[in-house]
């Protein structure tokens, strides 16, 4: 639950910035635009790295909370490890699917916002096929860097369009 709130911080902090970004773009000021995305993108990736590396410092301790088994312990880092790394693409994947509503981008809107889905369950599949609990562990981090991964491709081909400068 914590780690969750933790989640929906940052992507908060994103959908707050998508107004602003879409009078920049309706107003064509470029610079402006620029600007709010740079400090947008600077901010939220900070802040999830710095709250990342704060967790990861304590896990631990934060594992030890739950239980005094070691390896649930265990178990339960990775499943933090894994959690922590797919905040960061969540975050950006957020990013660019508010990107996309707020250039009146409805194709890339709805594949950033489908894409997630529609990976993660093959991923799971295929991750518990091939390395049992570490590939279902791991199976939201990789759909969501596949997620961003795309989000990044369709963020450019637009940025271009939009940002010649």
């Amino acid at each position: 639950m914590q780690f969750r709130v933790y989640q929906l911080r940052i992507l908060n902090q994103v959908k707050k910035k998508l107004p602003l970004i879409a009078y920049s773009y309706a107003a064509k000021n470029q610079e402006r635009l620029r600007q709010i995305v740079k400090t947008t993108v600077l901010y939220m990736m900070g802040i999830t790295l710095g709250l990342s590396a704060i967790l990861f410092g304590l896990r631990s301790q934060v594992m030890g909370i739950f239980s005094i088994d070691p390896e649930v312990i265990a178990i339960g880092q990775t499943i933090l490890l894994a959690q922590l790394c797919s905040t960061i693409f969540a975050g950006l994947s957020a990013f660019f699917t508010g990107i996309f509503q707020a250039f009146g981008s409805g194709v890339q809107s709805t594949v950033m916002s489908s894409l997630r889905g529609i990976v993660f369950i093959p991923i799971l599949i295929f991750g518990n096929f091939l390395f049992a609990v570490n590939g279902v562990i791991w199976a939201n981090t990789i759909s969501e860097g596949l997620t961003c991964l795309v989000g990044l491709i369709l963020f450019l081909g637009i940025w271009k369009k939009v940002n010649p400068a």
